[in-house]
Parts: C-alpha cells; structure tokens; sequence
C-alpha cells in the first residue's frame, strides 16, 4: 500500500509515514505451515481444470478448521454434494494477512459465483484495543472487499458478521467485533455485496456460547459448522446453481443489510453506538472509492498513526461545520495550523452518537492532545431529537473524550446559532434554533473552568438580531471564510494559553 505522509504545521510541527496495519498486505511466509498451505492452495487452483469454483471460502481458522479439522462436515455439505467450494482459511490470519493472500495468486487463474468473507476476530482477539481500534478492522474487511470485487467481479460477496466469541455477551473481545459487525453491515447492498449475520443462531437466549456449538468459545463444533451451513446453503444454492442467482435481488433468506440508523437499545437515543452517514456525499480523497465517510475515517486514523506517541496542539470532533473549515475553507484552514498542530475530526451529517462511535474507535488512541475543540449537536435538532436528549448526547461526547485525553483540556462550544434574518430562513431554521437554545442553556453547566472550558461567543454570530449575516455563513448554517475567520479569532486565545503556554 502507498504510505501517505501527513505534515502537522505548527509551532510544534512534525511530519511523520503512517499506515494502517490492518489494511497493509502482510506474508506470514517465515511460517512452514502457512507457506505450505499458501503453496497448496495455489497447486490446487492450478489442478482445477474447469477454472472455476462456485463458492469460495475466506478467512482464519474458523474457515480453515471446517476443511482441516472437520473435513467429514465439509465433505458433506461441499465435496459430495453440487457446490464446487474452494477453502481459503488460515489459522490465526487478520486482516493483513489475507490481504496478502489474495493479492499472491488466491484469487486469480479461476472464476466464481460466490465468495464467502469471514474476517477480524484475530485482529481484535490477537491485539489490545490501542493497537487496533474498531475502526481499523472495519477499514482492512473493506480493503479485502475491494480486492475480492476486483479479481472476482462477477462473484457476489456474502460478508459474514464475525462469529460470536468468549462464554457471555460481556467477553470484551466479542463486544469490540460487534462495533465492527454493525458496521460492516453497512458497507453492503444486498446486490452485489451481501450481509449475513447467523450469529444468533450460535447463542442462546440470554447470549451465551455452550461448549456443544463452540467447544473453546471460538471455533465451531461439527453441529456449529451444520448451522453456519445450513444458514448459508439457501443463499448459496440461489446464487450458485438457480439460472438467474448472480444477478437477481438479495433472496430474503438471511437478516438483509442493516441501514444506517439510531441504535434504540440506549435509554437515550442520541448515545447509540453507531456512525450515521450523510445523505448528500462530501468529498475524501481514499482507498474506498465513493464510501467518503470510510475515507474520512481512514484518513483520520492514518493521522492518529502519524502522531503515535507524540503530542498534537488540537483535536476538532464535530460535524459539517468543523468538516467543512478542512475541506471547503482550506486557505483559513491553512492560516490555523500554521498556528497549531491540528487533527480536523468533523463529518458532515454528524451527531453525538456518531462522534462517541469515533472517539470510542479509534480516533483520539494512540497520541496526546493539548486540546479538544467539541461542537456539535445541530443535526440532532434537524432529525428530531429533544434538547434533553442532545444535551445527555453532549455530555457522553465529553466524558468519551476525557476518559480517552485525560489531559486534554476539552474546549465546549455552544451549539452554534442557524438562520438568516429573513422570513423564509426564520421559518425553515426557527424551531432548530429553539431546541438548540435550549440545549446551550443546559450544557453550559458541563464546564468546569478547569478541565472542560465554556467558550460561547454566539454573539458575534449575530450582531444585528435574530438572523446570522450572510457574510458569516453562505448558508445560514455553515461558516465562511469570514465565518472561520471569526471563529479562529476567538479560538486563538483559548488555544494560545492552552498549547503556547501564553498568558493572552
């Protein structure tokens, strides 16, 4: 993978070559086994004179044990049976390492129908949480995916949720591969890339894993490999062997793809864990094509690698009105970090449930902030949320971000003002502005003076009444240059004393 290099200009600048492991190709080759294996996959693909295979199978040793350890249960439902199934597992690969795999050879010289991806349980379960954050596992599937989809175009993908792992629900591995399944559910469409989650079919009802399905809490038995096969072969069959299976809708077999929405298992909705993505696309340069928020994510955590172990001036987390200062503004953006080291972690569409997912995941780990610039909590109003909601949303994000900075100082704004001072905009943006007001009201107690700093400067926002000028934001809801001007403005000072040591 090209690495990229990120360059913090600052008074305290560095620059530095970052990657994320986990989606870096990686060889296990000073391993005999694996290469043998890797070998012997690659002769057997080259014995198969057809060329072609109607489903292949990908992942760790929960794939590899099916043909190697439990070669009767694949023989019955593979081997003797109409599908022609190629096995693809490795014991003990992550994300990288099949990478590797199919970028030497794997997947090329042959066609498929169907490609079966079971991938990350090592990447969490072989690594703490600092050294692989959720969203690092989520970016190396989807990397996968990408390679899967160009050297088998014409095969659909069916992503598997990571198996259920640990003796409860409570195992913390199995809780950190269930941020990734939420999210991978995400990256498919139920055409070309299909989700199929059979994970509680493993687990009773109170989510525990009996030694009978998984007898070390993570590899099927013989009857856990019957249900992952008996879950899967409806699907399988339609797309293998019907005339029309490779190219009709999803067959409604399995649970179909999960949309985008609030997690209501939470008493309050805007602390569910999960991202939201907006509907109308911003522009990130990536590794994932037209997935923008997944470059945003890769993009900041490749900033977070860069920074490893050292100290950076300023975190911004927020949504469009951070996001855009970065992407639409950059010369003010500029004329900022010219002055601070600086991670711009806003996206466009966010809420405070998607700023805790990203804090949660990886984007403050592994380096130390100064500061931390929180503004967030409009597009809460725009979908509804109460001010008592968004208000419990805001202080989550805050507890998030002094449990994973401790040292940071954590720089609350209020909620910024929205609207022109006409009646159109009034009418469009007044109950918004209400609920927000609202909300300020409330979060305003959040500071301390100390450790969390109250930075209101919504006045100057509105110099001539109710309505923001138009010189501020184009918009009525997004700063301009002049906008990010003024905020810089009022920023410097804060972030003077804060990172500079000045008394200003």
């Amino acid at each position: 993978m090209k690495k990229i290099i990120i360059l913090f200009v600052g008074l305290l600048a560095f620059s530095a070559f970052a990657d994320i492991r986990s989606a870096a190709p990686v060889s296990r080759e000073s391993e005999s086994w694996w290469r043998e294996r890797h070998q012997q996959k690659l002769a057997e693909i080259a014995a198969n004179t057809n060329r072609s295979y109607d489903v292949v199978f990908i992942g760790d040793s929960i794939t590899d044990f099916w043909e190697r350890r439990h070669r009767k249960r694949w023989d019955h439902w593979f081997s003797y049976g109409k599908l022609r199934a190629l096995n693809l597992g490795f014991s003990a690969d992550r994300t990288e390492h099949v990478l590797w795999r199919l970028e030497n050879g794997e997947l090329d010289g042959y066609s498929s129908k169907a490609v079966v991806l079971m991938i990350g349980t090592n990447n969490s379960g072989q690594l703490a949480p600092e050294d692989e954050a959720p969203a690092d596992t989520i970016i190396g599937v989807k990397k996968i995916m990408n390679v899967i989809r160009a050297k088998q175009p014409n095969a659909r993908i069916i992503l598997m949720a990571i198996f259920p792992r640990g003796k409860d629900a409570d195992d913390p591995v199995r809780r950190r591969n269930e941020v990734v399944n939420r999210e991978l559910a995400k990256l498919c469409d139920d055409h070309s890339t299909l989700w199929a989650d059979v994970n509680q079919r493993f687990l009773t009802a109170d989510g525990r894993l009996s030694r009978r399905i998984m007898p070390d809490y993570l590899h099927p038995s013989d009857e856990g490999y019957d249900i992952w096969a008996s879950a899967i072969l409806p699907l399988l069959r339609e797309i293998c062997l019907s005339p029309t299976g490779r190219s009709t809708p999803y067959p409604k077999t399995l649970p179909p793809c999960v949309p985008d929405r609030d997690w209501t298992d939470r008493p309050v909705e805007t602390i569910g864990d999960t991202h939201v993505s907006s509907q109308v696309p911003k522009r990130e340069e990536g590794p994932f094509g037209a997935w923008w928020w997944l470059n945003r994510l890769y993009n900041r955590r490749v900033q977070a690698l860069a920074a490893k172990g050292k100290t950076v001036d300023v975190v911004l987390m927020g949504d469009s009105i951070t996001h855009f200062w970065e992407w639409r503004h950059p010369e003010s953006w500029k004329k900022f970090t010219s002055r601070y080291s600086a991670i711009n972690c806003g996206y466009g569409g966010d809420r405070t449930q998607d700023v805790i997912w990203r804090a949660e995941n990886g984007e403050l780990d592994g380096y130390k902030a100064k500061a931390v610039v929180l503004e967030i909590g409009t597009n809460n109003a725009t979908l509804g949320s109460s001010a008592e909601d968004t208000a419990e949303g805001i202080k989550e994000c805050i507890a998030v971000i002094r449990r994973k900075q401790p040292a940071a100082k954590v720089i609350l704004h209020p909620i910024f003002p929205r609207g022109h001072d006409t009646a159109k905009s009034r009418a469009s943006h007044e109950r918004e502005r209400m609920v927000n007001e609202q909300v300020n009201a409330i979060i305003k107690s959040y500071a301390d003076g100390k450790d969390v700093i109250w930075v209101d400067f919504n006045d100057k926002w509105l110099p001539d009444g109710w309505g923001v000028p138009p010189a501020l934001m184009t918009d009525a809801i997004h700063p301009s240059d002049e906008g990010y001007d003024l905020w810089m403005s009022v920023l410097n000072p804060v972030l003077d004393r804060i990172c500079h040591n000045t008394r200003r």
